[in-house]
C-alpha cells in the first residue's frame, strides 16, 4: 500500500508538471501543503482556473506579416484602415490615403505611417538614401513635433520615436497627423484609435 501511495503521489506530481506548463501556474504551492484536505482544495482550485485567452485582432484593425529568408527572421503588423485626407487634396494626389500601423519582430516595435501613393514633403532634410521630415500630432489635445525617416519613393513614413507614440497609442482615443504637402500646403489626417491598446497587444503576442 505504501508503495502505491508512492507512486500515486508520484503521478500527481508528473500531472500538476503537465498542468503548470499548460496553464502557467505554480503549483509548488500546493505541493508544499501538509494537510490532505488544503491540498486537495489547493488542486481544485488551480486545476479550476480557466487559461488566459489569447489577445484578439480588434475590429477595424487588419494584420499582415512578412518573412526575411535571408536571416530567418519574422516580422507582424497591425494596421489601421484607409484614412483619407481632412480636407481633399487636388490632382495627382486626390485619391491619396493613409494608414496608421505597429510593427514588431522579436523584442523590436515600431510605428510609422503608410501611404497609398509616396508622400511629397516640404522641407524634407535630404541624405543619400533618405530624407528626415518633421511634422506635427495632436494626441488629446497636446502638439507634439514627430521626427520620421523616409526612403527616397518609399510610401513609408516612420516614427524616429516609436517607443513613444506606441505608448501614447495605447492611452489616446484619436490621434491627427498634420504634413506640409508639397503643393497641398498643411495636410491633415484624423486617425481612429479604438481598439489601438489591443491592436497593440495583439502583435506584440505574435512576436513573443
Amino acid at each position: 500500500m505504501q508503495g502505491w501511495s508512492v507512486w500515486a503521489a508520484a503521478a500527481i506530481i508528473s500531472i500538476a508538471s503537465v498542468q503548470l506548463s499548460a496553464q502557467e501556474i505554480d503549483m509548488t504551492e500546493c505541493l508544499s501543503i501538509d494537510d490532505s484536505a488544503q491540498r486537495k482544495e489547493c488542486f481544485s482550485r488551480v486545476y479550476s482556473t480557466p487559461a488566459p485567452k489569447p489577445p484578439t485582432l480588434p475590429s477595424g484593425w487588419s494584420e499582415t506579416r512578412a518573412f526575411d529568408e535571408m536571416r530567418g527572421r519574422k516580422s507582424f503588423y497591425v494596421l489601421t484602415a484607409n484614412i483619407p485626407p481632412m480636407w481633399p487634396m487636388q490632382f495627382p494626389y486626390h485619391d491619396t490615403t493613409m494608414k496608421l500601423a505597429i510593427g514588431c519582430s522579436s523584442n523590436h516595435e515600431w510605428a510609422y505611417f503608410v501611404f497609398s501613393t509616396s508622400p511629397n514633403m516640404l522641407g524634407a532634410d535630404l541624405r543619400d538614401e533618405y530624407s528626415e521630415i518633421q511634422a506635427q500630432v495632436l494626441w488629446s489635445g497636446d502638439i507634439i513635433t514627430h521626427g520620421f525617416t523616409q526612403d527616397h519613393g518609399s510610401r513609408f513614413l516612420m516614427f524616429d520615436d516609436s517607443a513613444e507614440v506606441i505608448r501614447r497609442l495605447e492611452t489616446n482615443p484619436t490621434m491627427i497627423a498634420e504634413f506640409s504637402w508639397y503643393g497641398e500646403g498643411r495636410v491633415q489626417f484624423a486617425v481612429k484609435l479604438t481598439g489601438g491598446s489591443d491592436a497593440i497587444k495583439y502583435v506584440r503576442s505574435k512576436c513573443r
